[in-house]
């Protein structure tokens, strides 16, 4: 009768699907406002990541970063040209 040992993974009723897979992380995400980008974004912030909004417009960095906090995840903006090498 000895008691089980708890998981691995932390306690008895945590399972994969509580935890989020990005959790403590940062994601730079660059193309970040629109279509794939944005989507990336997104998807990195439900799952936990702390993410950089890279994009060549700071206004428009700025909207998503804005978006991502308003629905509970930790954003900020970057205004960069990542095709600019001496940028």
């Amino acid at each position: 009768n000895a008691a089980q040992p708890a998981p691995a993974t932390g306690s008895p009723e945590e399972t994969d699907v509580d935890r989020k897979r990005f959790d403590g992380k940062v994601a730079l995400v660059t193309g970040a406002t629109s279509g794939i980008g944005r989507a990336t974004a997104e998807g990195f912030a439900r799952e936990g990541a702390r993410v950089v909004v890279v994009y060549v417009n700071a206004a428009a960095a700025q909207a998503t970063a804005d978006a991502l906090i308003a629905i509970g995840a930790a954003a900020i903006p970057c205004a960069a040209d990542v095709s600019d090498p001496v940028a």
